[in-house]
């Protein structure tokens, strides 16, 4: 009996334990299955703005109503909420001397609850996130390299995203061509996060911006949407015991015809990736060979 007594008052913390952090659990699963439908949602909002750019909208970026006249995308995503995030889309019409820009965000309607991190997806095809809530879109905006097309005398426009091959073997060259392209790009991006981190950031890892701006990055390693993926960048500042960190998220922009692997890069130098049907790779996922 005084054996049974002792077990039972040594489990009850640790079922008092189990039993408070079950629910925490189930609502960091719950915040991160939302965030990863706004990603969703915000590539979904690009690949439709890509469309209505090349086809309605004659080289202009579209408000919500405008893609969902046109089709590209449904009612509850045409209103602005979706999935516990609210969705914004700021467009600047081009002028004869600069591009039209937009601006994609999705902030969560209940921060803690329906959603942690706000994401921003710009022109460049460069999706962001910050933990700070409402954070302003000057905030947010990223370096973008503009490819632009035209001549001085008319509007400049943006290139389309994918070029069109006449054929299925075509298309699976130039598919293949993405994504040895993006390993390429996120290798340099690595080896240029290195070098900020000992050189020039003081332990910390930079922004593509701040990569470009000290030419440790090529501008052009950055416009991912040149060679259809997305990508995304995470930075976390080192403080204390807690080491600097960073990852990048490589996402074919259109799955099946600008890429079928996504791609994961982080301060282990270690590039992954796999047919994830156009979702993001991560650190559980197999390194690339090539």
């Amino acid at each position: 009996m005084k054996y049974a007594l002792l077990a039972a008052l040594f489990c009850a913390p640790l079922l008092f334990s189990i039993a408070v952090s079950l629910p925490q659990q189930q609502e960091n699963i719950s915040v991160s299955t939302s965030e990863g439908a706004a990603m969703k949602s915000l590539r979904t909002l690009f690949s439709a703005e890509t469309a209505f750019q090349t086809k309605g909208g004659t080289g202009e970026y579209g408000e919500l109503k405008d893609l969902r006249a046109a089709g590209l995308i449904d009612d509850e995503l045409a209103n602005g909420i979706k999935g516990g995030y609210r969705f914004t889309v700021v467009v600047k019409k081009s002028t004869l001397t600069t591009p039209p820009l937009l601006d994609l965000v999705a902030r969560p309607s209940e921060y803690d609850k329906s959603g942690r991190r706000s994401f921003y997806l710009t022109e460049a095809g460069v999706l962001l996130t910050s933990e700070k809530k409402d954070a302003p879109l000057a905030e947010m905006r990223p370096f973008a390299k503009q490819a632009m097309q035209g001549n001085s005398n008319r509007p400049v426009r943006t290139a389309p995203l994918v070029t069109e091959t006449p054929d299925e073997e075509d298309a699976g060259a130039q598919l293949a061509a993405n994504e040895d392209w993006m390993i390429d790009a996120l290798r340099s991006i690595h080896t240029a996060e290195a070098t900020f981190k000992e050189k020039q950031g003081a332990g910390q890892y930079g922004s593509l911006e701040q990569l470009v701006k000290l030419k440790l990055l090529e501008s052009a390693r950055v416009d991912a949407t040149q060679k259809g993926y997305v990508f995304e960048v995470l930075l976390r500042a080192g403080k204390g015991e807690t080491p600097a960190a960073y990852a990048v998220n490589a996402v074919p922009q259109t799955y099946g015809v600008s890429g079928r692997r996504s791609f994961y890069i982080d301060q282990t130098g270690t590039l992954r990736g796999a047919d994830k049907e156009g979702g993001p790779a991560d650190a559980t996922d197999p390194p690339v060979e090539k």
